[in-house]
């Protein structure tokens, strides 16, 4: 206790008893404040840091020259200190009272911590050097609100001006200069480095991304409930983005895709103060007004706890740290600095959200990513069909079936390896193998699904994105692993397997290996004679055994080919703009008047018909973008009877994120952004003949005979090949088989 306080001890009295207790712990000799309160794992910790005599403003964690990694506090007097994120102990001020108590609003840190700005409650703006600990410039009733940052320019910092974002430039205390960038209506938030900035566009309802360094735009979302007064925090890896809305919800956006992952919702107004990622991204820390910190799963958007932790006080301010593996987070309340051990907490995001064993069976930990369908007798031996394999990103495979009945959807297998994640999986081309293909990193694995063990195992040199094994029809022994690795190498492994034990061997140096941007989900054409690859704009048809290049396909327009199909020997591929059959242009979907621009097509199971999913990305009466696009699915003929569009299936608002044909072709399922599974009938004027060879004789229509609502954003799709069952993964790891009837004349 006493060394515990003489650790402690203000720094203005007995210094030197203090500096001899610190020297201490950063040798290694005793524990840490923190250590020794950490006694129990158990109970939920707060550990109180200071008390000031202002309120805190700002919590920001940088790189110091003098101290290394540390914490800083702003003061609404602007005083600056640092904190020591082993010990957390005060290791000194770096300004020191420049204003009266309240005088400062918001402040920003240069990105090398070299000078710091404040905005005052007056509207006047100071710049501060943090080596000379001087004023260094002033401009008066400059500042109107929101926060202000610095760019690479130290000399220059950002703000809101009264029409756009305007920057200001300080040289010898005086304002040298102004120009309007950037048109916005708000400053939302920086990342906690402040190397990001997040701005709102009310009036076009958009928020956008930028690098502070270049102000150079890195991604875009419309977001119609987001305000100024909207509260925000980029994840570590600033991947993902969480932002408040004006109901109270918080949205997740990821960062590279634009895509929303969730939204976190409760049925009290949570009043959103602050937003903080944990180290590895699968939990939300919100500080609230009534001083409750909530803590939510991002995949699920689910609140898991709430903690009373703030005495009534806001929680505005909050950041996180990880030092030797242990994770903290600094809170601030009103004058109070806190620590909070997010290990005492005692569990996992995992752990928080996922059953328990026993329960495990019904459902995945986490989001499903992938949903296939075997065949009769295919990829596993049992007499039975709609044999369901799911893949989830917790590391699982499960195994699905219909019980005897059909009266409901049963998990009879669950394959967990040992020693890795399984990142994904594949069927395609084992026909009736009781085995399967399992991808983790740098790992494929066979795996026996009849003894649920290892069969054998090939190690790339390099992260594997897609793997695909196909049995030629030469020999039951015969096999080739086509791998495509991140870097965009494609190689062919061949597989041998030993009719007396059953054993499979690789060879030791690959077939062939090729630079390609993507293969076929099922690669190999229906006579074995050609494998399907693209490479930016062209696809490519390759020998499957020697590599040898075949056949080339370029896009006219010089775009990328964004899918490529087999059906049988026929082949379909498309870009943004273009569908092609065998090379040939069917349909241009971006034509003047059409502004489509497509995302996928494919076969039905007949191939008579070709279809492509798309967005109405421009209206063509005003050519103006369309937010939130249409979504469409546009189906032909593919055979060469005509070019011409049979059925256009409009989601009005909503993109299209899953769609296919049915066993009959007499129906194509959507499943849509608005949470909506629906059920397309394709009919024309006369049923008895199926496809009409004249559009002035017979009429092509569809409509939407039945529909199913979602809870959650589907995340995985697959539709049972011989009768009228849907099944679909969503972000709560759960599997949900939909069947539906409709008279079939």
């Amino acid at each position: 206790m006493i060394f515990n306080l003489a650790i402690n001890i203000s720094e203005k009295s007995c210094s030197l008893v203090r500096e001899a207790a610190l020297n201490l712990v950063l040798q290694k000799k005793a524990k840490s404040f923190l250590q020794l309160l950490n006694n129990k794992d158990d109970v939920f910790e707060i550990i109180p840091v200071s008390q000031n005599t202002s309120r805190i403003i700002s919590l920001v964690i940088r790189n110091s020259k003098e101290f290394g990694k540390i914490c800083l506090s702003v003061s609404d007097d602007g005083t600056i200190k640092g904190w020591n994120l082993k010990s957390y102990l005060d290791v000194g001020s770096l300004l020191e009272n420049p204003f009266r108590s309240g005088a400062v609003q918001n402040c920003a840190f240069s990105l090398g911590l070299e000078r710091v700005v404040f905005c005052c409650q007056n509207f006047d703006i100071c710049l501060y050097d943090l080596n000379s600990k001087e004023m260094i410039g002033f401009v008066e009733i400059k500042h109107i609100s929101g926060l202000v940052f610095f760019s690479d320019d130290v000399n220059c910092i950002w703000m809101n001006g009264n029409e756009a974002n305007d920057p200001l430039f300080f040289q010898n205390q005086v304002e040298i200069g102004s120009a309007l960038q950037y048109d916005c209506d708000s400053i939302l938030f920086l990342s906690n480095d402040g190397t990001k900035v997040a701005v709102l566009k009310e009036n076009k309802q958009m928020v956008v991304i930028f690098t502070t360094k270049e102000m150079r735009q890195q991604a875009k979302f419309r977001e119609e409930k987001a305000t100024s007064n909207s509260v925000g925090q980029f994840s570590n890896s600033k991947d993902l983005l969480a932002l408040s809305r004006s109901n109270g919800e918080v949205m997740i956006w990821k960062l590279d895709n634009h895509s929303r992952i969730s939204i976190i919702r409760h049925d009290r107004p949570l009043g959103i103060r602050s937003i903080c990622f944990s180290a590895d991204e699968k939990l939300i820390f919100m500080g609230c007004a009534n001083g409750t910190l909530a803590i939510a799963n991002i995949i699920t958007g689910k609140i898991l706890q709430f903690l009373e932790i703030g005495d009534g006080f806001p929680l505005e301010n909050m950041c996180l740290t990880t030092i030797h593996g242990k994770e903290r987070f600094l809170i601030s309340k009103d004058e109070n600095l806190m620590v909070l051990d997010s290990r005492a907490l005692g569990v996992s995001a995992m752990q928080l959200e996922g059953p328990s064993q026993k329960k495990m069976k019904k459902r995945h930990l986490d989001l499903v990513t992938q949903l296939e369908i075997s065949q009769e007798g295919k990829g596993i031996r049992i007499q039975t069909t709609n044999i369901v394999f799911s893949c989830s990103i917790d590391g699982s495979l499960m195994i699905w079936k219909k019980s005897p009945k059909d009266e409901f959807f049963m998990c009879f297998d669950v394959i967990t390896h040992p020693s890795i994640t399984i990142d994904s999986f594949n069927l395609s081309g084992l026909k009736d193998e009781s085995f399967i293909v399992l991808v983790s990193k740098k790992v494929v694995i066979l795996w026996d699904t009849v003894t649920s063990t290892e069969i054998c195992c090939f190690l790339s040199p390099n992260s594997i994105s897609k793997c695909v094994l196909h049995r030629f029809s030469i020999s039951k022994q015969f096999f080739v692993a086509y791998i495509l690795t991140f870097e965009g190498k494609l190689q062919a492994w061949k597989i041998l397997r030993n009719s007396v034990d059953d054993t499979f061997t690789f060879d030791t140096s690959p077939l062939f290996e090729k630079v390609i941007t993507n293969f076929a989900d099922n690669p190999v054409s229906s006579d074995e004679e050609y494998l399907l690859v693209t490479l930016e704009f062209t696809v490519i048809l390759v020998n499957p055994i020697s590599g040898e290049e075949l056949t080339k396909y370029n896009t006219l327009e010089g775009l990328r080919v964004l899918e490529a199909r087999w059906w049988q020997n026929k082949l379909g591929f498309c870009t943004s703009t273009t569908l092609y059959i065998d090379g040939k242009v069917w349909s241009y979907g971006g034509s003047i008047g059409d502004s489509y621009r497509l995302e996928s097509c494919k076969f039905d199971r007949n191939g008579e018909y070709i279809g492509y999913s798309c967005i109405e990305s421009l209206d063509p009466n005003e050519n103006v973008l369309m937010i939130p696009p249409n979504g469409l699915v546009v189906i032909m003929y593919a055979s060469a009877i005509k070019k011409r569009r049979l059925f256009t299936l409009r989601h009005l608002d909503a993109k299209v994120l899953f769609w296919d044909f049915t066993f009959d072709s007499q129906y194509l399922i959507t499943l849509a952004s608005d949470l909506m599974i629906r059920i397309w009938m394709l009919e024309t004027s006369n049923l008895n003949e199926k496809f009409p060879r004249d559009k002035s004789e017979k009429e092509c229509f569809a409509h939407v005979c039945n529909s199913f609502p979602l809870r959650s954003r589907p995340t995985a799709f697959a539709l049972s090949s011989n009768d009228y069952l849907i099944y679909v993964g969503n972000e709560q790891g759960e599997i949900l088989a939909f069947k539906f009837f409709y008279n079939i004349k």
